[in-house]
């Protein structure tokens, strides 16, 4: 498998996390996250290990939200949403903004 030109094994896990998203048919968590905590969640990739969330990652966030119509839904609990509501929590998440 090929990706921008490159073998997939001679990617890094961390630079493939960066461009490739996955949105998943089924998506249970066990914790109550609100809507942008999932969202924010997709911001891991793109940080270092135990760094916070800065200025930059809740505007992405943010844009992410509005893409897919729920930006009014930021401070609801994920599991609260419906089927389609948490698949498109899942996909703002995915966007590589």
């Amino acid at each position: 498998i090929y990706f921008d030109g490159k073998s997939i094994k001679d990617i890094k896990l961390k630079d493939s996390a960066k461009k490739i998203g996955v949105v998943g048919q089924h998506n249970f968590y066990n914790f109550d996250f609100t809507v942008f905590q999932m969202i924010l969640m997709g911001r891991s990739p793109h940080k270092k290990m135990m760094e916070l969330d800065n200025e930059n990652d809740y505007k992405i966030a943010t844009e992410a939200l509005k893409k897919v119509d729920l930006l009014e839904f930021s401070e609801r609990s994920y599991a609260t949403l419906s089927g389609g509501e948490q698949q498109r929590v899942i996909l703002a998440r995915a966007l590589k903004l």
